[in-house]
């Protein structure tokens, strides 16, 4: 790129601003007409679309916790037992500067879904050194309708995926440089974001694990580095799990994990066995959980613990039968087209399939025909074009990950797995769309990176166009000191 100079100075000023980052940002100009164009037709503000699309499910539950924190100026409600602080905090902080009126907070998410996308730019410049890689990460992250629809709902998934993907920013720049403050960042980071969404409690063993296994690190380094990422990480969150000890005698963030192991994975399973139907099979736990002594009303830490037993009891007799459900719950994560919600806004004809779908149908083939033999024409049509975009990227994923490994990114493969890995696990038998959304990120790299091999696969100079002459070695640690 040619250095434009003014009496020996580098020029500077909007335009030379815009001339050297004008590709991103007509990404992020062309992002935000999409999802302003959405917004708008969705029409949040409005009095019917609030109550039946928006203010519903886990929405609600938020929303509630959040006018208790107006109300009151704390959470003491049983309801707050199951959910975390961090984002009732953020929905009541906008509620007491703007008024309550929820779709500002969808606008304002938005906004920052925008900086989940300028991250996906600099954090594939970071791990390629290529801006050009990174507008082709910007520009599929772009084109993922998920962080469309879920930044215009009042849930967690926006404001925690923005969270995440700058702690892992910051933890890969910690790695490449050698520098301590961005464990300090990348803890703090993420803490917050364990607050919001509490999936990323063990989150710092992963961690700690890429940290003691990346390549050429000094000892020490390593060592502080883990400190001070779970010092900062412990401070964010110890707070809320001291006031639960205090208040309610469990040193906990949320009772929320007993209630999803008993009536998710313990009830699909039971389904799979039995065919039994859902709303029956919840009922037979719960009376089988009051008869242990919980309340058999909103989830509290003592309930959580009678759940979590009569779930563990019950999956480890059944293991067999949970397992693959367990893993076609997986698989279904990242099969969900995850428009159900965007034809609910537009007001299309739709049917969703959540747990009992991944437990009925026994197949991954069976799995794809079900979805088309069951769903509404109005929603096939619609989820063609995600289809046909999702096939693209796992292809592409598929010939990053192999190529990879021929050319011997060992780091970057164990970074980016593990972090797939972990989010994909956890939800288990779910298998829903909206456990992809924290991760698109992190696979769009290896997608990114198969792109350029299917692009350039009958070129003898690919790397060399992209990367430099390429030493022997990983091409990671060749950056270490670029940015």
């Amino acid at each position: 790129m040619t250095n434009h100079k003014n009496n020996g100075s580098p020029r500077i000023g909007i335009a030379s601003y815009y001339t050297n980052n004008r590709g991103i940002i007509i990404i992020l100009g062309m992002a935000l007409v999409l999802r302003l164009a959405f917004f708008l037709v969705t029409q949040p503000w409005e009095d019917n679309v609030l109550k039946s699309k928006i203010l519903i499910g886990d929405a609600d539950g938020y929303n509630r916790l959040a006018e208790e924190l107006i109300d009151s100026g704390t959470l003491k409600s049983t309801y707050s037992q199951f959910r975390t602080p961090g984002y009732p905090y953020f929905i009541s902080i906008i509620y007491s500067t703007f008024g309550h009126n929820p779709w500002i907070i969808l606008l304002i998410q938005n906004i920052i879904n925008l900086l989940t996308l300028l991250g996906v730019y600099y954090f594939t410049a970071l791990v390629f050194n290529d801006k050009t890689l990174s507008h082709i990460a910007a520009v599929l992250y772009l084109l993922d309708p998920l962080p469309v629809y879920y930044s215009t709902t009042l849930l967690t998934e926006t404001f925690f995926s923005t969270l995440l993907l700058y702690s892992i920013f910051s933890g890969f720049k910690g790695l490449q440089k050698e520098q301590l403050r961005y464990f300090i960042i990348c803890g703090l980071f993420l803490g917050i974001g364990t607050l919001i969404r509490p999936i990323t409690l063990y989150f710092p063993l992963i961690v700690t694990i890429i940290v003691l296994m990346w390549p050429q690190l000094n000892r020490l380094f390593r060592v502080y580095s883990i400190l001070l990422f779970v010092i900062t990480f412990s401070m964010m969150i110890l707070p809320w799990m001291i006031r639960n000890y205090y208040q309610y005698g469990h040193f906990s963030l949320t009772s929320i994990r007993g209630y999803n192991l008993l009536f998710y994975s313990a009830v699909a399973t039971e389904y799979n066995k039995t065919g039994r139907s859902y709303p029956e099979l919840r009922r037979d736990f719960t009376y089988k959980a009051i008869a242990l002594g919980a309340t058999g009303g909103e989830p509290t830490f003592k309930d959580s613990k009678i759940f979590n037993r009569i779930a563990f009891n019950y999956l480890k007799n059944n293991w067999k039968t949970y397992l693959p459900l367990h893993l076609r719950g997986m698989i279904a994560t990242f099969l969900d087209p995850g428009i159900v919600g965007m034809c609910d806004y537009l007001g299309l004809k739709h049917k969703k399939f959540y747990v009992k779908y991944n437990a009925e149908y026994t197949s991954l083939f069976g799995m794809i025909i079900g979805y088309f033999k069951l769903k509404p024409i109005s929603e096939i049509i619609v989820s063609i074009p995600v289809i046909i975009y999702l096939g693209i990227i796992y292809f592409s994923f598929i010939v990053g990950f192999i190529y990879m490994v021929r050319d011997k990114e060992y780091a970057l493969i164990f970074f980016l797995s593990f972090i797939i890995i972990y989010f994909t696990i956890l939800p288990g038998v779910i298998g829903h769309a909206r456990y992809r959304v924290p991760i698109i990120p992190y696979y769009l790299l290896f997608s990114v990176y198969g792109m350029l091999k299917i692009l350039n696969r009958n070129k003898q100079h690919t790397l060399k166009l992209y990367f430099g002459k390429r030493p022997s070695g990983n091409v990671l640690s060749k950056y270490e000191k670029t940015y």
